[in-house]
């Protein structure tokens, strides 16, 4: 489960994409699988979705981070690295607006002192801080291509025209009536 709210986009035009998980779980036949319950809302259309997360790789960092000025140096971290999934979200056919999101994902991780996995936020008050970002597609039911779909905490993957901020996420003003408003700061 995600720690802070989703940041997403879809489509060329930049339309705010909310996405929301109400529930994770691992498979309980399936070590690299886990079970994905969620909404998704565009402007004011809401569809409740069920996918699935499959790992494809983990990868460990073979030099650790801590931070700006080593904060965390003592920490005792003991590991870090990217989890590397496929994703596949599929919204209940009967609503409207409603299609399959799917493509890939990454999650950073860190091992702490206790051999306790968590997420990566040792780089949380930094400008590049971001992670669970999700890379792909929506393509509504009946059609044959999709559209882009990407969201992610704290950044969106490739949002570069969209996200202007310097140090945290800000949407260019020419954006704004894409659902974008209530995170503009002048």
């Amino acid at each position: 489960m995600p720690r802070t709210p989703f940041l997403g986009y879809i489509d060329n035009d930049y339309r705010r994409l909310n996405i929301y998980f109400t529930s994770v779980s691992k498979s309980p036949k399936d070590v690299n699988l886990y079970l994905v319950s969620g909404i998704s809302l565009v402007g004011k259309n809401k569809c409740e979705s069920r996918g699935s997360i499959r790992i494809e790789q983990v990868k460990e960092y073979e030099t650790l981070h801590y931070g700006v000025d080593d904060t965390y140096k003592d920490a005792g971290i003991k590991a870090q690295g990217v989890l590397i999934g496929r994703y596949r979200f599929e919204e209940v056919q009967d609503q409207k607006h409603s299609g399959v999101f799917e493509g890939i994902m990454t999650s950073f991780w860190a091992v702490d002192r206790n051999g306790i996995i968590h997420p990566d936020r040792i780089e949380l008050f930094s400008d590049n801080y971001r992670n669970n970002q999700y890379v792909g597609t929506w393509t509504e039911y009946g059609k044959s291509s999709g559209i882009v779909a990407n969201w992610g905490e704290a950044r969106i993957p490739f949002s570069s025209k969209l996200d202007i901020g310097a140090g945290e996420f800000g949407p260019d003003p020419k954006y704004l009536e894409k659902g974008w408003g209530e995170l503009y700061l002048p």
